[in-house]
């Protein structure tokens, strides 16, 4: 009964929050327009090679197609366009003090049709529909420092995941004078852009004098911040500006997130065991009351967009709970986004995963971790059974933390992922939804 109030208040508190947006819309636009500035949704600064020619999208339907992916054995269907995530189902099956990760996961695996529900409001399903004249479902990442095949990773994992009809994702560059085209890891990603990928020049002043909200930041912000608290900052900037879903460069996608996106509340996910955010994925309107309550709760705070300050700008409360701040950034488990977080950390140390790994290097790993195939004799198993469809089935991301100068071999599950990914983008295999490039 509790948890049915709780609920019922996260949506009144969501619906008043609504209504304060679409009023501070108007009132930042008539901003924009007397300061002869661009209004917040025009502005689209591109260093791309731009083409006429892009690769369009074909699905096989399922029954009705000869499996010839190495990399692949059962693939998934997409969810459809006017379905939304029912947020209780999900947190009911993958609470962390009751559930064990993989149990949670096993729900998001099997159990689909029962937590992706009819949008209820039926005024927007036409809007929502994924076509390519509607609004695409909008993505960010941000990158600083030279172009690796760690960035590509997660550029490929949206293309790989994500419905390209309707979806694009900006990749905001901090090193304006990198030559996309000479780069062996961007390269080959350009004739995508600006269709599917835009890459993004970021100029903090640009960005931070467009809106009154960061007024006075030049007095508080120093150039010398190290990269990951610059990116801290970065994300909210972006999403109070165009909105989206905002990905940490060092995080795959797994599954497609438009029913997240559709639904009517924004959301990042818990830290490890901690009740506090991890802003790895971060959901948020443009111009939104949870977005300019975190922004203004920084400003106030010498520019603080750290994950673990974020939640003490929504509630004037020591140390507030996770029930304090869902009406302003609902608190997502950390399986859906982070599934091996809480065994790294110890907290689930008997979990048994799929794939069975224990720290962030194993997805490295070119030989197997210790029972990494759980129902696989030790003398049959070899790397040559990791599969994508095997890898963490279920979660909608994986984070993989930091291991940027990690070499990416061919028989890890970063191999693995990287090869279904290139033979995707080559127009040579299926994505996980059965789907090809027509190049």
């Amino acid at each position: 009964m509790q948890q049915l109030i709780n609920n019922k208040f996260v949506r009144y508190i969501a619906a008043f929050i609504i209504a304060c947006d679409l009023y501070y819309i108007a009132s930042i636009q008539l901003f924009c327009q007397n300061k002869k500035l661009p209004t917040l949704t025009s502005i689209q600064i591109e260093i791309d090679l731009k083409s006429d020619e892009y690769p369009s999208v074909s699905h096989n339907e399922e029954g009705n197609f000869l499996n010839l992916s190495s990399n692949i054995q059962t693939f998934r269907m997409r969810p459809k366009d006017d379905h939304i995530i029912d947020y209780t189902q999900v947190v009911d099956h993958c609470d962390m003090s009751k559930f064990l990760v993989e149990q949670c996961l096993e729900y998001l695996d099997k159990h689909e049709s029962e937590y992706t529900i009819p949008n209820p409001n039926s005024n927007l399903n036409e809007t929502t529909k994924c076509l390519p004249d509607q609004p695409p479902t909008l993505f960010h990442v941000f990158w600083k420092g030279d172009f690796s095949d760690k960035i590509a990773m997660m550029i490929k994992s949206f293309m790989f995941t994500q419905p390209l009809q309707c979806s694009k994702l900006y990749v905001w560059l901090d090193d304006n004078d990198m030559r996309l085209d000479e780069n062996p890891h961007a390269k080959n990603l350009l004739k995508f852009s600006p269709k599917f990928i835009e890459f993004m020049k970021w100029d903090t002043e640009e960005q931070l004098d467009l809106d009154p909200i960061y007024h006075g930041w030049k007095s508080i912000y120093s150039s010398k911040r190290r990269a990951v608290s610059f990116s801290d900052m970065v994300r909210f900037v972006v999403l109070q500006r165009y909105g989206g879903i905002y990905v940490d460069a060092d995080v795959l996608l797994l599954r497609d997130l438009r029913p997240f996106y559709q639904t009517n509340f924004e959301f990042s996910y818990q830290w490890s065991f901690k009740e506090d955010y991890n802003t790895a994925v971060l959901r948020l309107r443009a111009n939104s009351t949870t977005t300019r309550m975190a922004i203004e709760g920084a400003m106030q705070n010498r520019m603080k967009f750290h994950p673990f300050d974020i939640k003490k700008y929504f509630v004037e409360k020591f140390n507030p709970t996770k029930d304090d701040v869902n009406p302003y950034l609902y608190m997502l488990p950390v399986a859906l986004f982070d599934p091996l977080w809480l065994k790294r950390d110890h907290k689930q140390p008997k979990s048994i995963l799929t794939p069975n790994i224990n720290v962030w290097y194993d997805v490295f790993r070119p030989d197997l971790a210790p029972n990494e195939f759980k129902n696989v004799e030790p003398e049959d198993a070899t790397p040559a059974l990791r599969k994508v469809d095997g890898f963490f089935p279920g979660a909608f991301a994986y984070h993989w933390h930091n291991n940027w100068k990690t070499e990416i071999l061919p028989t890890s599950w970063m191999g693995v992922l990287q090869s279904a990914y290139d033979e995707f983008l080559n127009g040579q295999q299926p994505n996980i939804y059965n789907e090809y490039l027509e190049l």
